[in-house]
């Protein structure tokens, strides 16, 4: 399994996975929503954004890796 996939696993449960070094992966929440006028659904989804400033190791990705292996 490559790296990518322990951070993928890892974002359904943090809002922020960092890459020590290169940077982070950040999720931002939005819950469901139904408009009044139009009544059209938006369903909950997650939004991902990457920060190439938060390089410093938290020890999540590094934990979790250690734990999967």
């Amino acid at each position: 399994m490559g790296l990518e996939k322990y951070i993928e696993e890892l974002l359904y449960d943090y809002e922020c996975v960092t890459i020590p070094d290169f940077g982070a992966f950040l999720t931002r929440s939005f819950g469901f929503e139904v408009n009044k006028i139009t009544g059209k659904f938006t369903p909950p989804r997650k939004e991902l954004t990457f920060n190439s400033l938060l390089t410093s190791n938290d020890g999540v990705l590094i934990n979790y890796f250690a734990k999967k292996k």
